[in-house]
């Protein structure tokens, strides 16, 4: 049974600050105050200090010289043996000590209250120690029950309204707070640990084990498991799992997700799957900016990422030996039972140089394909074959089709009006090899090179060229192969084609384009069906010309300086103008337009502009029927209007009404003027479909 003293009644009264003070220095236990002194007898020595100051309410002071166990200045051991069940929370505190601060000054700056302090200090002139432990905690289970939470130190920062106030802020709460010191000229601390977490020892079972365990934050503002300001982190080589985001800031490395079982054989593998739709995603992103300081001096280089293997062997890797510097790739993945989406575009490695500032760049490569033979470490060693870029391809299944497989893809320019001039594949002149400089080696593999020309100042060459001149055979051609060509029968020296002829000039946009006077000796015919079609030069001065159907003139205008004849029906598709003089655009007449009503509401059928300083009479011919041919309705009308000072359009008196006839009454027609418009407006009833036709017809005056 453990043995205590009772103080009844006693009063402690401060002697030189000091209100209990411990000292075994003198008599044995007698219950009573022996001076300045409380006397123990059966515990060690515990005597006066001078040092201390006189806001000490209890001094331990005391030299021990045992060796080869442990010393205590105080040791507490309490039990707690409960009497029957828990009903609400129960705690044994061996030892509960507490600071208070309850003063009515500004203490912001220098004050500090603090309910512990451990402090383990050397003070040995000579001798090392093994090790210095300001704050020992240590949780032990030694009986055979289980324990929820073993906790060897609980640090817990609490703004409380327990006793009555919701005001009082903490300006930076650490549940723990890691701080070193060190002024010393010579004496070193090799390293410095913020926090250091030892490997679990024993040889017991542990199921998991977490040097730090931080489970979801979500109660603060800003929630982060660690806010690193500027140190440098070293993981040494322990994975780091994540289904989270990993970085900050400008160094955003959005979405790195670490497999739960990296691959053995890679350096960094990165495995995550997005569900997210009409959006871009990216496995990894890096994204550095280049802001020099200054101005440039010398070669000067960014990477967005460098991707390097060394081959670094004396090992023969002739026959099986590869080495990527970097290899993108793209796969889809079969879905069990079938079912698989598919996929607009399939891209294993995409270069692009994005041009967004407005300086400029003097040669921009979207892709660059540098082979290398360096001679910085040694001049031996061959390239067999070195090609910058290898086109490859390879299709094994057996239904699956390929349908066109291209080497080498080149898309036109997107915005091209702002392309000075584009070249599909660019060579220089190749000079550099001591033996072939070949623009394109071509083995056997035919060639189409489409509707583009090909234009070479040097020579062609093959089996087919004599010298300068192409030898063609009887029925063969030149250019495209077949009926585009120029086929070349040798038997009556015929020369036939289906493309266009130029004489006089390059690039011709018709079967026979001349540029020059031609001469023919007899009739021209345009043959279709029946060979009516021709132009003839006839010997007493006329031009006759003949035509099954009719004559038709295409483009802007036609313009007959004198009568135009016709025994047949003139068609004009845009506007027909007769008689045009000096101060008046002749006689016009417009296509006819046609609109649709449904209802009764006034609907624009045709307009015409009106010019600056001009004169109008115009004329409107309308026709309205019933889309079930039930009712009809034609008019007449005709205005005059006017424009002068660059003013809007105006109506000189009214609108006559020439002709009206109509199956209902609230049909109708009219005039309006909309700015420079003149504009002929018709009006059905609610429920009907009416449709419209309208031909306008006018004649001009200017002033």
């Amino acid at each position: 049974m453990s043995k205590h003293v009772e103080l009844q009644g006693l009063t402690l009264t401060a002697l030189n600050g000091i209100y209990l003070r411990l000292d075994t220095t003198n008599d044995p236990l007698t219950g009573t105050l022996d001076g300045a002194n409380l006397d123990f007898t059966g515990h060690a020595a515990i005597g006066a200090d001078a040092s201390v100051g006189v806001y000490t309410l209890l001094d331990l002071d005391e030299t021990l010289v045992f060796r080869d166990t442990t010393g205590y200045g105080i040791f507490a051991d309490l039990y707690l043996e409960p009497p029957g069940v828990l009903s609400a929370s129960t705690h044994l505190v061996a030892m509960d000590m507490q600071a208070q601060w309850n003063g009515a000054v500004d203490g912001s700056v220098h004050a500090s209250v603090q309910g512990i302090k451990g402090e383990g200090i050397n003070r040995a002139a000579v001798q090392p120690i093994n090790e210095i432990v300001g704050v020992y905690g240590k949780a032990n289970n030694l009986g055979i029950s289980d324990v929820t939470e073993a906790i060897a130190g609980l640090f817990n920062v609490a703004n409380d309204d327990a006793i009555g106030t919701e005001l009082g802020d903490i300006t930076n709460a650490y549940s723990i707070l890691a701080r070193a010191y060190t002024d010393k000229d010579t004496g070193v601390i090799t390293n410095r640990y913020g926090l250091y977490i030892e490997d679990i020892t024993g040889g017991g079972t542990t199921t998991n084990q977490y040097g730090i365990y931080c489970p979801a934050l979500v109660g603060g503002g800003t929630n982060l498991f660690i806010n690193n300001v500027s140190a440098a982190s070293n993981f040494g080589s322990g994975n780091i799992v994540t289904t989270g985001t990993l970085g900050a800031g400008e160094s955003t490395l959005d979405r790195l997700g670490v497999h739960t079982s990296p691959n053995a054989t890679s350096t960094i593998y990165t495995r995550e799957i997005f569900t997210e739709v009409d959006c871009a995603r990216k496995g990894i992103h890096s994204d550095p900016e280049l802001q020099p300081a200054g101005a440039l001096g010398g070669i000067t280089t960014l990477h967005g990422a460098i991707l390097q293997s060394h081959w670094e062997t004396i090992e023969d890797g002739s026959t099986y030996g590869y080495l990527y510097g970097t290899e993108g790739t793209v796969h889809t993945d079969f879905i069990s039972g079938g079912g698989s989406g598919d996929l607009l575009s399939a891209i294993g490695l995409w270069g692009r140089v994005r041009h967004r500032s407005d300086g400029n760049i003097t040669t921009a490569i979207g892709v660059k394909g540098d082979v290398y033979s360096d001679g910085d470490l040694t001049n031996n060693g061959d390239i067999t074959r070195a090609s910058s870029f290898l086109a490859s391809a390879d299709a094994t299944k057996t239904v699956g089709v390929l349908t066109t497989r291209v080497g080498y893809d080149i898309e036109d320019i997107a915005t091209a009006a702002h392309t000075t001039d584009q070249y599909g594949i660019y060579c220089p002149a190749l000079v550099g090899a001591t033996g072939d400089n070949l623009f394109i080696k071509n083995i056997s593999a035919n060639s189409d090179f489409g509707s583009g020309d090909i234009d070479t100042t040097g020579a062609i060459t093959g089996t087919s060229v004599v010298g300068d001149n192409i030898y063609v055979p009887d029925g063969g051609f030149v250019g495209v192969s077949g009926a585009d060509g120029w086929l070349f029968d040798s038997t009556n020296g015929d020369v036939t084609t289906t493309s266009n002829v130029g004489i006089g000039t390059t690039g011709p946009d018709y079967k026979l384009e001349v540029n020059g006077t031609g001469f023919f000796g007899d009739k021209l015919s345009f043959t279709q069906t029946d060979g009516n079609e021709y132009i003839d030069s006839l010997n007493d001065g006329y031009m006759d010309y003949g035509a099954t159907t009719g004559h038709r003139f295409g483009g802007p205008s036609v313009v007959v300086s004198g009568d135009l004849t016709s025994n047949g029906t003139i068609v004009a598709d845009d506007s027909l103008i007769i008689g045009a003089g000096t101060k008046h655009d002749g006689y016009t007449i417009l296509p006819s337009a046609e609109v649709q009503t449904t209802d009764a509401t006034v609907t624009v059928v045709d307009n015409i502009t009106l010019s600056d300083e001009n004169t109008y009479h115009v004329e409107a011919l309308i026709v309205g029927v019933k889309t079930d041919g039930s009712q009809r309705a034609s008019y007449h009308i005709a205005g005059t209007f006017y424009r002068t000072s660059a003013g809007n359009a105006t109506q000189q008196g009214s609108t006559t009404l020439l002709h009206s006839e109509e199956s209902d009454a609230n049909w109708a027609t009219t005039f309006t003027v909309d700015t420079n418009d003149v504009r002929v407006s018709v009006t059905g009833v609610a429920a009907t479909t009416i449709e419209w036709g309208c031909t306008l017809k006018y004649i001009n005056m200017s002033n």
